[in-house]
């Protein structure tokens, strides 16, 4: 599949804002709040909020009932 490896390579190009050829905390930083839209292509990546909830309860007691 040649065009995922491309979008690959483009987004990669995009996150490295150092041109060091590493993304770095700071490197992703800068370009998510430089360019919001690029966070929201890699995909959702974050539990809903109840999910969150039902994890914590269910594995750090002393957490839910903080």
């Amino acid at each position: 599949m040649p065009f995922r490896s491309e979008l690959v390579d483009i987004m990669l190009k995009r996150m490295d804002a150092d041109l060091d050829g590493v993304i770095n905390f700071q490197d992703f930083q800068t370009t998510v709040t430089k360019t919001p839209s690029l966070l929201e292509s890699l995909g959702y990546c974050l539990p809903e909020r109840p999910a969150v909830y039902s994890f914590i309860g269910t594995w750090c007691p002393k957490w839910a009932k903080m």
